[in-house]
């Protein structure tokens, strides 16, 4: 919620800080209603606006808190659920809402399979992830190609009088070195680092919406209310010494005092609203083509068995099949090269990942973007080579040395498509790699866990 931390570098362990936000959510979720909801149910429509939803659709609300975004995608008629890691607010939400399922789950590590929702929602959920980057890639991963992604953020404090006073005030009288390390609060606030981040994640068409609403807080201490509005601010209030929380309490009263209400106190929040889609018409084609790959490497094999099923009748009945076995050859080498780029990015060829499992996620990026990068040059070196060896065939009108007399460029021209689409399929990890951490490969780690 609207709380900040001091911003510090994404290399940083963030454990002890993910762990206190988990408990603090989870103390706080028999209050979320009479304080964090009166501030995020006002952003609820604008999001669910953003996304575009129609009857049917399915929905992932990722923080999800107890329910009320995920609760009303279902009303409208879609086939909605909502996930969070603190295990209270999955209960409150189970209770309020028995019709619509809730799960509990991590942002950074969804327990979906790819391609498995048409929208994700996450309503100021990323403010308190430890890795936006990554929590913004599994986003993308679960959304079908075309899927659409809204998620809001709070206003930074130079754009907000309310949080300007709220935190000059913490970071002059809070010694901010004693709370835990804790990402950057407003890294997506910035319009344009937040677009970065979203471009890297792999979506397009990113639109960008400044929201109106106002931060509701009930009864007579601001301070109260805010410490159970959020857990962020909490966390370093806790760490304080006793004196240094009462100076706290009596400067933010005092600075809220012009916001006072006859039932509270009532002022600006500001949050903003992106929304986006993912990468359409590029990774439709590259998986397109992967997968037409995969399916002429599954014809070729089908056309084996039929070379030997009629070689048995002409066995049997006495005729003469001239070439089969070289044209069950060429078939063989085809089905070889075309398959690859779609068994590398099912996983189904063997990586010897013991080292790769050993090493720290810092280092794990490098040796796998050195090892894509070794895959990727030595695949391009290959196609070019086996480019002059089919063109040289065809120059010189090489044929088989069979009965069948094939020209070679042909059998070999599969070959070279095969390793094209192979070097474009390394290629693709590759950039995946670099630019958002991680590759595309699907693994199981079960079927695998005898050949690694």
């Amino acid at each position: 919620m609207p709380e900040t931390a001091p911003p510090l570098q994404s290399t940083m362990d963030f454990s002890s800080f993910k762990d206190a936000e988990r408990k603090g959510w989870n103390a706080r979720a028999g209050l979320y209603e009479s304080h964090t909801a009166l501030a995020t149910l006002q952003i609820a429509p604008a999001m669910l606006d953003a996304l575009r939803l129609r009857p049917g659709m399915r929905l992932l609300d990722v923080a999800c808190g107890t329910g009320n975004v995920a609760a009303a995608t279902s009303a409208l008629g879609c086939r909605a659920c909502g996930i969070d890691f603190a295990p209270a607010m999955i209960a409150q939400a189970k209770a309020r809402f028995p019709g619509t399922g809730f799960y509990e789950g991590d942002a950074e590590a969804l327990p979906f399979e790819d391609a498995s929702f048409e929208a994700v929602s996450n309503n100021m959920g990323l403010f308190h992830v430890t890795d936006t980057a990554r929590a913004m890639s599994e986003a993308c991963r679960v959304l079908v190609p075309g899927g659409r992604f809204s998620f809001s953020q709070w206003a930074a404090p130079r754009e907000s009088d309310l949080y300007r006073i709220l935190f000059s005030i913490i970071a002059k009288t809070a010694d901010m070195s004693r709370a835990d390390p804790a990402p950057d609060a407003y890294a997506l606030s910035d319009p344009e680092a937040a677009q970065g981040l979203m471009f890297n994640a792999g979506f397009e068409a990113i639109e960008f919406r400044r929201l109106n609403t106002v931060l509701l807080a009930n009864g007579r201490d601001f301070f109260d209310f805010f410490l159970s509005f959020g857990v962020r601010v909490p966390l370093i209030v806790q760490a304080q010494d006793p004196d240094v929380q009462d100076q706290l309490q009596q400067e933010i009263n005092a600075a809220m005092q012009p916001y006072r209400t006859t039932q509270g106190y009532e002022a600006d929040a500001k949050p903003a609203i992106h929304r986006t889609k993912t990468m359409l018409m590029l990774r439709r084609a590259l998986d397109g083509l992967y997968l037409a790959a995969g399916v002429l490497a599954a014809l070729c094999l089908i056309a084996i068995l039929g070379l030997i099923v009629v070689q048995m009748l002409a066995r049997w009945t006495g005729e003469v099949f001239p070439g089969a076995p070289d044209f069950a050859g060429y078939a063989m080498a085809a089905a070889s090269f075309l398959a690859f780029a779609n068994a590398l990015n099912r996983g189904s060829h063997i990586r010897v990942s013991i080292l790769l499992n050993a090493v720290p996620d810092r280092f794990r990026r490098v040796l796998e973007i050195w090892c894509f990068g070794i895959g990727t040059a030595v695949m391009w070196y290959f196609c070019y080579y086996a480019y002059r060896f089919v063109y040289w065939s065809w120059k010189f009108n090489d044929v088989s040395q069979g009965q069948d007399r094939t020209p070679l460029w042909i059998p070999q021209s599969a070959m070279l498509f095969g390793a094209v689409v192979l070097a474009i399929a390394l290629t693709d990890h590759l950039i995946h790699v670099i630019f958002r951490g991680d590759h595309r490969i699907t693994r199981d780690l079960e079927d695998q866990s005898h050949a690694e």
